[in-house]
């Protein structure tokens, strides 16, 4: 008996030792398997990222983006309408406070009663001053920038000439757009600059219309309208010659190496 009861129990340890070494050969294939499918899905997920890279890339250049203070578009193209820099700001505000210190002359004749009489005298500097301005800083909204720094004190001499400057200046902007988009070109700055002074004349009439009919030269406007018209003729032709003149001189500064376009 003790024999056969040996002999059971080396046979069960057999067939235990067998299915413990089947079950261990089975967990380390399940094992051996799940790693090669964790693999296979890092190696997809992997590839999947390669592919979705290029992607990435693509929709981000898509946006527009700044680089050396120069603002590009989604296409990579120099945008139309560039951020002010510090720089900017300062020489346009040293430009605009130039042209209102030369226009000191225009007290002296503000009672005289001509219609325009004070765009004629001040047209010189009012146009020569903002072009340089503009050679320099090729920027829409540059003029509009100058007349806000300019009406700025004008309003506390003349309210009318403030608001008739910022609402000129808007106009401008608006014509150089439409016909220029910005000022890359010599012609708009030109444009730009001699139109300042003269469009402030139809705009100041207005604002004298609804607001100060008592001025003295709206009555001259009522009284002499030739006068008027052939004042306005002048302070254009005026304001030609001090644009074409801050031209010149903008590109006699750049060749001398100290201005760059």
């Amino acid at each position: 008996m003790n024999k056969k009861n040996r002999v059971e129990n080396a046979g069960e340890e057999k067939e235990r030792a067998q299915s413990v070494e089947k079950v261990s050969a089975a967990d380390i294939d399940e094992l051996l398997g799940a790693s090669a499918e964790e693999s296979a899905e890092s190696e997809e997920k992997s590839e999947q990222g390669r592919e979705n890279a290029p992607k990435e890339q693509a929709t981000e250049r898509k946006k527009s983006f700044v680089k050396g203070g120069v603002r590009y578009d989604k296409n990579g193209r120099e945008a139309l309408f560039q951020p002010f820099t510090v720089k900017d700001v300062v020489f346009l505000a040293v430009i605009g406070a130039a042209a209102l210190i030369t226009s000191a002359v225009m007290p002296l004749v503000a009672q005289i009663p001509i219609f325009g009489l004070p765009q004629l005298v001040t047209g010189l500097q009012m146009s020569l001053f903002p072009t340089i301005g503009l050679m320099k800083v090729r920027k829409p909204g540059s003029v509009l920038l100058v007349a806000a720094l300019v009406s700025v004190l004008e309003l506390f001499m003349a309210p009318a000439m403030g608001v008739t400057s910022l609402v000129s200046a808007l106009v401008i902007e608006a014509v150089n757009l439409a016909l220029f988009r910005g000022y890359k070109k010599d012609a708009a700055c030109f444009v730009s600059g001699m139109l300042i002074n003269p469009m402030t004349l139809p705009f100041y009439y207005l604002y004298c219309l609804a607001f100060e009919t008592g001025s003295v030269f709206f009555r001259a406007a009522g009284d002499s309208p030739w006068v008027a018209v052939g004042v306005s003729f002048a302070v254009l032709a005026v304001c030609a010659a001090g644009a074409g003149l801050g031209v010149l001189i903008s590109r006699e500064i750049r060749k001398a190496g100290l201005m760059k376009k």
